[in-house]
């Protein structure tokens, strides 16, 4: 008969190691980094934000704001785990009204980087913490305007794990981009920068309208959305939720739904649950496997939706979620069944119209080919091009 061998004893972990597990949920790529300090940003009311990166993420994140700022006798405890200025009890997470709320976004980074946190609120001294692989340095005063700035170097220096399965600094980019599009597109009111390598990849100025931040990120193809439009029975229907935004024209649709924004009381939230209601707005108009350009604000009541359900707080549950997808649906297929058409030449309705498909928008990689070329590769188009232009 074998012996009982003794229980392994449970033992308290040291911070160091509790830092770690948690930048494991919280900090999974340099993207998610860019948005929790996003995040912060955004909270602090700032009215202009500069995002900089260098190598992806890795090397380098500093993002710069000026908002109102961390007090300097606070700096010290906004690198502690779960120390926030926006909660203060348990029935405060049942209506959260910010990006952010558990407090832990900078102590799980700075236990994964080398983490500088500088802040002047108005009227105040600059004052600087850093923060080296989980330990604290003291606090240190520094010349600055007024708001805050946080810089990440060396991202996963002491987790060789998370540095084995490294992503190539094009596609980190590439996320970073989406991320702040994201935020810029929630909040028209606030300028966003973004600096790539030393570039400059993005440029946003503040607007007062969101049509025209639409078409800073979108381009020319913002003019052919369509504005969601509620049917009026929908103001007979319980419930104080309320959709908003704007939708692409059965003609123009994507291969992936990564052209779908949805935000619910101006957070960015994943689309992915949103796709079957928007599926179903567009019934038959859409072909199998073709997504919408589609920008949609959910406005709930705060106590309606639960932002605590996901460690990046990228999915939210919502509790009536059956009546406010229902009422997506409704709107949608309302919106594109009120909407103008364009008859063909015998007379019949067809699509909506969206972009017209003529000689003056063809597919821009054509555009860039030189005619010669062009004429190889398609012989026959521009003969019929010109004679449709005449």
């Amino acid at each position: 008969m074998n012996e009982l061998s003794e229980p392994n004893r449970i033992q308290q972990l040291d911070e160091i190691t509790i830092g770690h597990i948690a930048a494991g949920e919280v900090v999974e790529r340099p993207a998610q980094v860019v948005k929790e300090l996003l995040e912060n940003a955004l909270d602090a009311n700032s009215t202009a934000i500069h995002v900089e990166i260098e190598r992806g993420g890795f090397d380098l994140i500093r993002i710069e704001d000026n908002g109102t700022g961390i007090h300097e006798n606070d700096l010290e405890l906004a690198l502690s785990r779960h120390a926030t200025s926006k909660l203060s009890q348990p029935e405060d997470l049942n209506e959260i009204h910010t990006l952010g709320f558990r407090g832990e976004a900078l102590a799980s980074i700075g236990t994964v980087s080398q983490l500088t946190v500088a802040s002047k609120p108005d009227g105040q001294e600059g004052r600087c913490i850093r923060m080296d692989a989980g330990r604290r340095q003291p606090i240190e005063p520094i010349g600055m305007a007024n708001g805050t700035v946080v810089t990440v170097e060396q991202l996963f220096q002491n987790t060789p794990v998370r540095l084995g399965f490294p992503r190539r600094p094009a596609t980190e980019h590439a996320r970073i981009v989406e991320v702040v599009v994201a935020h810029a597109i929630a909040h028209p009111n606030v300028s966003f920068r973004c600096t790539i390598d030393g570039r400059s990849t993005l440029n946003l100025p503040s607007s007062s309208s969101i049509e025209d931040r639409l078409y800073d990120v979108l381009g020319g193809q913002s003019s052919s959305l369509l504005s969601l439009v509620l049917p009026a029975q929908d103001a007979d229907v319980p419930g104080d939720e309320s959709w908003t935004g704007y939708i692409s024209a059965p003609d123009i649709s994507r291969g992936k739904g990564d052209e779908v924004h949805i935000f619910v009381n101006d957070r960015p939230v994943a689309s992915t649950p949103f796709h079957q209601a928007i599926r179903r707005g567009y019934r038959t108009r859409l072909m199998q496997g073709r997504h919408p350009v589609a920008v949609l604000h959910l406005q709930v009541p705060a106590n309606e939706v639960d932002v605590n359900v996901h460690p990046t707080k990228r999915e939210v549950r919502l509790r009536h979620s059956w009546r406010v997808l229902e009422r997506l649906e409704r709107a949608i297929a309302h919106t594109l069944a009120t909407s103008p058409t364009q008859p063909d030449s015998s007379g019949e309705l067809q699509e909506l119209q969206g972009l017209a498909q003529n000689a003056q928008n063809r597919p821009i990689q054509e555009l860039l080919v030189p005619t010669r070329i062009l004429r190889r590769r398609h012989p026959g188009r521009l003969q019929q091009e010109h004679n449709s232009i005449l």
